[in-house]
């Protein structure tokens, strides 16, 4: 841009941030160790952009990382199936819990008759 008389140079990071983290910033931002984040980026598990011995992870490349492992996390998430509410049984207070078909109930043995049901 020009600024009367003299010119101005407008960077990007200027006006949105950093175009590109380091490690440690990346590490800062997913809440998690730098250690973490060179194993990840070993691994290839998270992008990144290598500049001799300087690894840098561009913001919108990590982004859309971060959509894409959200994504995936919904998707693996299994659906809760409701539970039928017990039924109540003859008894005032009594629950009586549903049985699949094809099972016998088993009468537990009460402690305190000896055994007697």
């Amino acid at each position: 841009a020009r600024l009367g008389n003299e010119e101005h140079l407008v960077s990007l990071s200027d006006n949105v941030g950093p175009v590109n983290l380091r490690a440690d910033e990346l590490a800062e931002r997913l809440r998690c160790s730098l250690r973490t984040i060179r194993d990840k980026t070993t691994a290839g598990e998270i992008p990144c952009l290598r500049v001799g011995d300087l690894t840098l992870y561009p913001v919108a490349a990590i982004e859309r990382w971060e959509l894409e492992r959200a994504m995936a996390n919904l998707k693996a998430a299994e659906p809760v199936k409701p539970t039928a509410p017990p039924r109540r049984g003859p008894r005032r207070g009594r629950v009586v819990q549903p049985v699949a078909a094809g099972t016998t109930r088993v009468r537990p043995i009460r402690p305190d008759t000896d055994g007697a049901a």
